[in-house]
């Protein structure tokens, strides 16, 4: 997995592709986990810590936006 990805990075995408970014990282974490009770490697622990945190990255950008979208809507 390739070097941690930036909250303004994040940000430039769709809700769409932060979701499947999302997913993605899941399946990766998921895999990770496997690989670590398996065979023990501490490496994976490393990668699976990162991979949590972009998850909660994504998770904040995207409710970030649907606080915003909540602003814009009119009171009824």
């Amino acid at each position: 997995m390739k070097g941690e990805v930036t909250a303004s990075e994040l940000r430039v995408k769709t809700d769409v592709e932060l979701l499947e970014k999302k997913k993605e990282l899941e399946r990766s974490m998921f895999m990770a986990r496997s690989i670590l009770v398996t065979s023990g490697e501490k490496k994976q622990d490393a990668m699976i810590r990162q991979m949590r945190k972009e998850i909660a990255r994504i998770l904040t950008i995207i409710r970030e936006r649907e606080l915003q979208q909540s602003l814009r809507e009119p009171l009824l």
